[in-house]
C-alpha cells in the first residue's frame, strides 16, 4: 500500500515537472517503466490514463487505442463501474478521433449505463453529445437529434447554459442538413435566447450568422442581410476580424444574389481587405474568385481576369485542388469570352487537376468549355470528341449513383443491425445489475410484509370484540345519518338548479353584451372607412374643380381642411378604446408574445381579430390593397405560421 502511494506521488511529480513534460520521450518512457513495475490496480489505472493522454495529444491514435483497451481490461478485472464507464468512454473518444463513427458509438453506448450508475452528469452530457456528433457524421440526423436532446436535458439539470446552447445549435444544424429550415431557425433562436440571457456576445454572433445562412437557403435575402449584419456588429464589438470577414463575405453573396452588384462588390472588397491583413490565403482566394465572377457578369473581363489570377496564385499556396480547378475553369471562360486561344491551356489544366481529385462534375464543366472553345474556332472534330467524353462521363456518374444507392442501403441495414445488437447488450447489462438489486429489495419487502401480517392479525383479533359491541350502535347512527342526508340532498338539488338558471341568464346577458359591443366596434370601423372614403372623394372632386374655378385659393383651403379631418391616429385611438372594451388585454398579450411587432402590424392584427375585410383595412390604414396583402403575408411569417394555418384563428386565440 505504501509503495503504491509513493508511485502515485511520483506520477504527479512527473506530470507537473517542467523538465519532464508528457510530450517528451523521457516522460512516456518513465510512465511505461512505472506501469510495468507497479502492482496496485488503482495506481496502474492512473498511469494508463496519463499514457493514453500523451498518445492522444501526440495524435498517435493506434497507440492510444492499445492503452484504452488495456484500461478497459483492467476495469473489467477490478469490477469498478466508475472505471468501466470511463474506460469505454475513452475507447469511444479514440475511435471518434480516428473518425470510425460506428465503432465509436458502440463504445460510447457501452459506457452510458456505467456513467448513469456512477453518476457523473458532466461526463454523461459529453458522452451523449459525442454520440450525436457521430450520427451527424454518418448523416443519421434523426438519431443525432435524439442524443443532442438527451445531452440538453442533462446539461439543463446542471444549469450549464453554454452546453445547452451548443446542443440547440447542433440540433438546428441537423435540421439545416435535412432542409427542414423552419425547425432549424426555431432551434437557432432558442440558442440565441440563452446567449442573450447570459450576455455571451460570441455565441450571439454565431447564432446571428447561422440564422442568416438559413434565410439565404430559403431565399429570404432581406432577413438574411438583417441577421448577418447583426453578426457583423457583434464580431466588430468583439474585435474578431476573422469572423467579421466571413460575415462580410456572406453579405456580399446575399447582395450578389439579390442582383445588387455594387453592394456585393463593396462587401467583397472590404472582406478581402481584412483577409489580406490576416494573411488568410484560403479566404482571399474564395473572395477574389467571387469578385472575378462579379466582374465577369458585369462584362468587365480585364477586372475579372485580374481577380481570377490573384485567386489562382493564392489557391496554389493552400493546396486546395478543387478550388484550383474551379478557378482555372473560370480563367478559361474569361479568355473564351474574349475569343483568346489561351482559354485552351486553362481548361486543360482544370480538367487535369479535377481528374486527379476525381471531381467529375468539374471535369464535365471543363469538357463543356472545350466543346464551346473548339466549336468557336471551327475545330468541330475536337468539339465532337469532347462532347463524347462528356456524355460517357455523365453516364458513368449516373451508373455510380445507382451502385452507391444500393451500397448505402446495405450499409444502413448493417448499421441498424449492429445498433440493435448494441441495444440488446446494454439491456442485458442493465437487467443483470437491476436483477441483483431487485432480489435484495424483494427479500427485504417480504420480511417486512410478514411482520405486518402478524401485527395486523393480532390487532384485528383484539379489535373484533370491540367491533361487535359498537356495530349495533353504528347501525342506528347510520340510519339517522341517511335520513339527514336525504333531506340535505333535496335542498341541495333545489339550490343547484336555481344557480344553474342564474348562470345561464348571466351568460346569455354577457354574450348579448359582447355581440352588441362587437357590432358597435365594427360599425365604428366602417364609419371611419366611410368617412375617409367620402372625404377622399370630395377631395378628388375639388382638386379637379380647381383647374377651372376662379376661386382656386379658396378651394385649396377647403382641401387642407379635409386633409386635416382625415386623422388616422385619432381614429385609431377611438377605435382602440372601443376595441379594448370588447377584447380587454389583447394589445398587452400580443406585445408580450411578439415584442418585435411594430405598431402597423399590431393595428393589422386588431382589424383581423374583428374580421374586417382587406378592402376595409386598406381604407383604415390609408394604404393600397396590395400593401395590406403583403403586410398580412409578413405578419404570418412573424407569427411563424405554416401555409395552411389560419391567421384569423391564431390571432383570435391570443
Amino acid at each position: 500500500m505504501q509503495k503504491n502511494i509513493i508511485l502515485l506521488i511520483s506520477i504527479l511529480l512527473l506530470i507537473g515537472s517542467g523538465n519532464l513534460l508528457l510530450g517528451q520521450a523521457s516522460s512516456i518512457d518513465s510512465l511505461q517503466i512505472m506501469l510495468s513495475e507497479t502492482k496496485g490496480d488503482s495506481v496502474k489505472s492512473e498511469i494508463i490514463k496519463e499514457i493514453l493522454k500523451h498518445y492522444v495529444k501526440s495524435k498517435d491514435f493506434d497507440k492510444a487505442e492499445e492503452y484504452a483497451v488495456e484500461l478497459q481490461q483492467l476495469a473489467t478485472r477490478v469490477g469498478s463501474n466508475d472505471l468501466l464507464g470511463k474506460a469505454w468512454y475513452n475507447l469511444g473518444i479514440v475511435k471518434w478521433l480516428k473518425k470510425e463513427e460506428v465503432e465509436s458509438n458502440i463504445y460510447f453506448e457501452k459506457s452510458v449505463p456505467y456513467i448513469i450508475d456512477t453518476p457523473d452528469s458532466v461526463l454523461l452530457g459529453k458522452c451523449y453529445t459525442k454520440i450525436g456528433t457521430n450520427y451527424l457524421r454518418l448523416s443519421d440526423f434523426k438519431n443525432a437529434i435524439l442524443y443532442y436532446h438527451l445531452s440538453f436535458d442533462v446539461r439543463q439539470g446542471l444549469h450549464d447554459s453554454t452546453g445547452m446552447a451548443n446542443n440547440l445549435i447542433n440540433i438546428a444544424g441537423c435540421y439545416y442538413q435535412m432542409a427542414e429550415y423552419d425547425d432549424a431557425i426555431r432551434f437557432y433562436h432558442d440558442a440565441l435566447k440563452i446567449a442573450e440571457n447570459t450576455g455571451n456576445l460570441k455565441l450571439m454572433a454565431y447564432n446571428f450568422n447561422n440564422i442568416g445562412n438559413v434565410y439565404m437557403k430559403t431565399e429570404d435575402f432581406t432577413d438574411a442581410v438583417e441577421y448577418i449584419h447583426k453578426a457583423l456588429e457583434a464580431n466588430r464589438k468583439l474585435n474578431d476580424e476573422r469572423e467579421a470577414s466571413k460575415n462580410l463575405l456572406n453579405l456580399a453573396k446575399a447582395w450578389q444574389t439579390l442582383g445588387d452588384t455594387s453592394k456585393a462588390e463593396q462587401y467583397f472588397l472590404e472582406s478581402a481587405g481584412i483577409m489580406e491583413k490576416l494573411n488568410d490565403h484560403e479566404g482571399l482566394s474564395t473572395t477574389y474568385n467571387s469578385l472575378g465572377s462579379i466582374y465577369k457578369n458585369l462584362r468587365e473581363p480585364d477586372k475579372a481576369l485580374i481577380y481570377f489570377l490573384k485567386a489562382y496564385d493564392l489557391v496554389k499556396l493552400s493546396n486546395d485542388k478543387f478550388e484550383e480547378a474551379t478557378i482555372l475553369a473560370n480563367i478559361g471562360s474569361v479568355y473564351l469570352n474574349n475569343h483568346h486561344k489561351k482559354a485552351l491551356e486553362y481548361y486543360l489544366k482544370s480538367i487535369e487537376i479535377a481528374n486527379e481529385i476525381n471531381a467529375r462534375h468539374l471535369v464535365m464543366s471543363g469538357y463543356e468549355g472545350l466543346i464551346e472553345y473548339h466549336r468557336f474556332f471551327g475545330e468541330y472534330e475536337k468539339s465532337l470528341y469532347y462532347y463524347e467524353l462528356k456524355t460517357q462521363l455523365n453516364d458513368s456518374i449516373y451508373n455510380e449513383k445507382t451502385v452507391n444507392a444500393i451500397a448505402e442501403m446495405q450499409t444502413k441495414y448493417e448499421t441498424e443491425k449492429k445498433e440493435k445488437e448494441n441495444e440488446v447488450l446494454i439491456r442485458d447489462i442493465r437487467i443483470e445489475r437491476y436483477s441483483k438489486r431487485f432480489l435484495i429489495v424483494l427479500i427485504g419487502c417480504l420480511f417486512l410484509l410478514l411482520l405486518a401480517i402478524i401485527y395486523t392479525f393480532r390487532l384485528n383479533r383484539k379489535s373484533l370484540k370491540q367491533s361487535k359491541v359498537l356495530h349495533s350502535k353504528e347501525i342506528e347512527l347510520n340510519q339517522l345519518e341517511l335520513a339527514k342526508k336525504e333531506l340535505e340532498k333535496e335542498h341541495l338539488g333545489d339550490k343547484i338548479f336555481a344557480e344553474q338558471q342564474l348562470n345561464i341568464m348571466q351568460r346569455q346577458k354577457f354574450e348579448a353584451e359582447i355581440e352588441h359591443k362587437n357590432h358597435e366596434l365594427a360599425n365604428s370601423a366602417l364609419y371611419i372607412v366611410n368617412k375617409n372614403e367620402v372625404l377622399s372623394d370630395l377631395k378628388e372632386k375639388i382638386v379637379s374643380g380647381t383647374k377651372a374655378a376662379d376661386n382656386k385659393n379658396y378651394l385649396q383651403e377647403v382641401i387642407r381642411m379635409i386633409d386635416n379631418n382625415i386623422d388616422l391616429d385619432q381614429n385609431w385611438q377611438k377605435f382602440k378604446l372601443q376595441f379594448e372594451e370588447v377584447n380587454p388585454g389583447f394589445f398587452d398579450r400580443i406585445k408580450q408574445k411578439h415584442p418585435d411587432l411594430s405598431d402597423i402590424y399590431i393595428k393589422l392584427s386588431a382589424y383581423i381579430r374583428i374580421n374586417i375585410t382587406t378592402n376595409e383595412t386598406a381604407q383604415l390604414l390609408n394604404v393600397t390593397l396590395a400593401a395590406v396583402k403583403k403586410s398580412r403575408q409578413r405578419l404570418r411569417k412573424k407569427f411563424g405560421l405554416a401555409a395552411d394555418d389560419s391567421l384569423f384563428d391564431y390571432i383570435s386565440k391570443i
